[in-house]
């Protein structure tokens, strides 16, 4: 942090800011600061509210089954890896496709041509 002293009398801008209205008195100098850094989290200031212990138990059950995961993973993807000249295991050999099967088009019905106007 840095300090600057000012005279107000050459800044009237922050004379016009530090004035207190209803007050008589009229501010002659001013201290700027000058904040170069700021912290909110200061360590001295925060109070631990759990124990790593109590935070190891309560994650213990997600722990658990993150490893389940991770291993149920690993198992699924050695089991899609192809062997050699083969299908993947676990992966059913495709049915042959058969062509669809397109429905039969009408032929157009033409209207009756008018009569002779007569």
């Amino acid at each position: 942090m840095r300090i600057e002293e000012r005279d107000l009398a050459r800044d009237p801008a922050l004379a016009g800011i530090l004035a207190l209205p209803g007050y008589r008195g009229m501010p002659e100098r001013g201290i700027v600061l000058h904040v170069q850094a700021f912290d909110w989290n200061c360590p001295q200031h925060i109070t631990p509210r759990f124990t790593e212990a109590e935070i190891s138990a309560s994650l213990a059950p997600m722990m658990a089954r993150l490893e389940a995961l991770e291993t149920e993973n690993a198992a699924l993807r050695a089991g899609i890896a192809a062997p050699p000249g083969g299908v993947p295991k676990g992966v059913p050999a495709e049915a042959p496709v058969e062509a669809p099967v397109e429905a039969p088009v009408e032929a157009p019905v033409e209207a009756p041509e008018p009569a002779p106007a007569g």
